[in-house]
């Protein structure tokens, strides 16, 4: 949504004092919906495991949280952005 917003700003739709106009809310409603129909079962399930929700009850994904910095070899306190420049939620 972030790259969204910020693709929409480079248009540079200005007030007649030279503010920037502010988005429409159909327009932002779009954002939301685009944004919300990339996300995938995948990712929920994923999210869910990560969050703690519904671990498996023997400790065997109690590690669930940090694999992702740990694979790629990430200090815990670091953000991870992608080649955009935007950072990763998941």
């Amino acid at each position: 949504m972030q790259k969204l917003w910020h693709d929409w700003m480079r248009n540079k739709s200005l007030t007649v004092t030279g503010s920037l106009k502010r988005p429409s809310i159909s327009l932002i409603i779009g954002w939301v919906k685009e944004v919300w129909e990339r996300i995938t079962e995948q990712m929920v399930r994923k999210s869910i495991v990560k969050c703690g929700i519904s671990n498996k009850m023997d400790g065997m994904e109690d590690d669930a949280l940090y694999e992702d910095f740990l694979a790629k070899g990430v200090a815990e306190t670091e953000d991870v952005v992608d080649n955009d420049g935007y950072a990763d939620i998941c």
